[in-house]
């Protein structure tokens, strides 16, 4: 039940659908998401915000 609470769970990012959440750490969580425009399952790595933004 990883995935139940999370908000991004059912949301667009781009191309990707997200789906389940599959792990977390440190650097971000990790998610089952489907590509709509390849119509096919990947892995979408999304980071914490410390990690996804630039140090400039």
């Amino acid at each position: 039940m990883m995935g139940a609470l999370d908000k991004r769970v059912g949301t667009q990012f781009g191309v990707y659908e997200i789906g389940r959440l599959l792990g977390k750490g440190g650097m971000g969580s990790v998610y089952e998401a489907r590509d709509t425009k390849k119509t096919r399952v990947v892995a979408l790595k999304i980071l914490v915000d410390d990690y996804s933004q630039d140090a400039e």
